[in-house]
C-alpha cells in the first residue's frame, strides 16, 4: 500500500490498494466505512511523528485492520 515507500499511508493509497489488489466489487461502496475507519485510526494513536491529517503511521495502520475488519 505504501508506494512512495516512506513508511506512512494517504488515504488515496489505501483506497487505490483496496480497488486494485483486493478487486471485490462490493467494497467500492463501503468509502464512507474506510473513510471512518481512516481517520478513527489516525486519531486513536498518539505519534510522536507529525505527518498530518492525511497520513498514518505503522503503529496507526494495525488499528485501522482492526476498525475495517
Amino acid at each position: 500500500m505504501d508506494v512512495n515507500d516512506n513508511g506512512i499511508v494517504s488515504l488515496a493509497e489505501l483506497d487505490k490498494a483496496i480497488s486494485d489488489s483486493i478487486k471485490i466489487p462490493r467494497l467500492l461502496d463501503l468509502k464512507p466505512v474506510i473513510l471512518r475507519a481512516f481517520n478513527t485510526a489516525k486519531n486513536k494513536v498518539k505519534s510522536i511523528h507529525s505527518y498530518g491529517d492525511e497520513y498514518i503511521s505503522r503503529g496507526e495502520f494495525r488499528l485501522l485492520l482492526k476498525y475495517l475488519r
